[in-house]
């Protein structure tokens, strides 16, 4: 898949996450279960992550969330592989441009010297 493709696919998943209607999640004493926080009420969890995927069976909401994070670590490697390609083009554009700044000033003496000879053969 191209980056423009990749591009593409991640800005029509964030546009459709961002228009859809999300319910929100309970308040956190419904979450908890009235105990305080480290303790999750599982049936509250479980039942606002089936409103909010609209999926039904806790199997294919496990299903469902095993396969996004599937996707999510995919994405998150290809970024990983991205951003090492950039880097290596960046230290190759670097080398590249010192390259050209030697070849530049070894041939500026033997350019201004060709401009000197031209220019004094050419009054005659």
């Amino acid at each position: 898949m191209t980056f423009q493709a990749q591009t593409k696919r991640i800005e029509g998943v964030v546009e459709a996450t961002e228009s859809s209607a999300v319910p929100q999640l309970p308040a956190e004493d419904t979450l908890c279960g009235g105990l305080g926080m480290g303790t999750l009420n599982t049936d509250a969890v479980v039942a606002w992550l089936k409103q909010a995927s609209g999926v039904s069976s806790t199997d294919a909401l496990v299903s469902h969330f095993c396969h996004l994070e599937s996707l999510n670590f995919h994405l998150f490697d290809a970024c990983n592989q991205a951003n090492i390609r950039i880097n290596t083009l960046q230290k190759e554009l670097q080398s590249v441009q010192v390259r050209c700044g030697l070849v530049e000033q070894a041939l500026a003496p033997k350019h201004t010297m060709s401009l000197l000879l031209t220019f004094a053969y050419a009054g005659d």
